[in-house]
């Protein structure tokens, strides 16, 4: 298993390296948009979060599923890179049939990611499918990867991921029925992603425990990668003019990245188990400092287009404007933030103000619970939620008899 681990590290390492070496010696006008290395930097980021996390599962938690399918998340990204590296490269040198046959392979590999991808989201955190509901996702999942696949495949026209480049093995005389399996994956995609959603929301109501702390990692990945991933899939394969098609193609693939990067971190961290209870407090500082921030800003422009109204029969410049709706943001930066924030608190952490409360609960739930990890687990959550200390831990004394 560790031989296993390390070669999924060297392995992807070194398709790295590979790739940037075919970059590296290709013109930089040669170089399709999004696809210098600077404009890489999203999708080597991904490439190696679930590398680092594939590899530590697998090495520390070998009888957990999800870290293998990672690890082929990993492999799959690997050749991905070279083959994009092989497109770039036949560009540079004019090799027009090596870079289409290079495009065509990347562009099917790329839609077969969501195979080793979507299992980990039905089967977190412990890798086993013991229900039908799972069960039935997983076949779900499996159609999706499949009829999408084969759809991108065989479809002509453009590639998805190299506009510029048609599709040789494109079935021009099948584009409807391809068309109309490629919509099928999707709509089987945007089923999928909100029943398995809905599944682990419902598996996170009856957890208790670490299970529980876990979970909040993983939804709350979920939910930013649900956010992300729409306009992602828009902005990849929607319609655009010819002149912009590039720029949304590259746009489409560098949102999803960015986006389904916090799935393996949250994946790792979760199954790790190291510093679970820390969710909370990020949670809060992002419903505080997103809903101050949107406040702000509505506030700015709001006074911006209104101290402009009513300076114009003053002065024709916009510079005093900005000027004071500057001061007024920074003035009510503190006290909206104290506000926003006692809000959030009230709604989202009551029990933060009802000690006694969460103390009852927990002892309604410690009179059915008999492992003592889990009555530990509770522990540390009560108090870490009662009075919010920097730092708990609980000591046992060891009884020899």
């Amino acid at each position: 298993m560790t031989v296993l681990a390390i070669g999924t590290v060297v392995a992807s390492l070194a398709a790295t390296l590979v790739w940037l070496a075919l970059v590296v010696r290709t013109p930089s006008d040669a170089i399709p948009l999004g696809y210098s290395p600077p404009e890489m930097l999203p999708f080597v980021a991904l490439h190696f979060a679930f590398t680092a996390v594939g590899a530590l599962l697998a090495w520390r938690r070998p009888e957990n599923t999800i870290g293998w399918l990672l690890c082929g998340q990993a492999g799959t990204i690997a050749v991905i890179f070279l083959l994009t590296g092989l497109v770039v490269r036949a560009l540079g040198v004019g090799d027009l049939g090596g870079a289409a046959q290079a495009a065509w392979a990347s562009t099917w590999v790329t839609a077969a990611l969501s195979l080793t991808f979507a299992p980990v989201l039905v089967l977190f955190p412990d890798g086993r499918a013991t229900s039908p509901g799972a069960r039935a996702l997983l076949w779900l999942t499996a159609f999706t990867a499949v009829s999408t696949t084969l759809a991108v495949a065989l479809r002509p026209g453009p590639l998805a991921a190299f506009p510029a480049i048609s599709n040789p093995y494109g079935w021009s005389d099948h584009g409807g029925a391809l068309d109309a399996l490629f919509g099928a994956g999707l709509v089987a995609g945007a089923l999928g992603m909100p029943l398995t959603l809905w599944r682990q929301v419902r598996r996170f109501s009856r957890s208790t425990g670490a299970e529980r702390q876990q979970l909040k990692w993983f939804l709350a990945s979920m939910v930013f990668l649900a956010l992300v991933i729409v306009p992602a899939v828009a902005l990849l394969y929607g319609e655009s003019e010819a002149s912009a098609r590039n720029s949304q193609r590259y746009a489409g693939r560098a949102l999803a990245a960015l986006g389904t990067i916090a799935v393996p971190i949250a994946i790792g961290v979760a199954i790790l188990r190291y510093r679970l209870y820390d969710i909370d407090l990020l949670i809060n500082r992002a419903l505080v400092y997103g809903a101050v921030t949107a406040l702000l800003a509505a506030t700015y422009f709001a006074a911006v287009v209104l101290i402009q109204a009513l300076l114009r029969p003053f002065t024709s410049g916009s510079e005093l404007a900005v000027a004071a709706s500057t001061l007024l943001v920074v003035a009510l930066f503190q006290p909206l933030r104290r506000r926003v924030r006692g809000t959030i608190d009230r709604r989202f952490y009551r029990s933060r103000y009802d000690a006694a409360r969460t103390i009852d609960s927990f002892s309604s739930r410690l009179r059915d619970e008999v492992e003592l990890d889990a009555v530990r687990a509770e522990l540390v959550a009560v108090v870490y939620d009662t009075i919010r200390p920097s730092h708990a831990s609980v000591w046992l004394r060891r009884v020899v008899k």
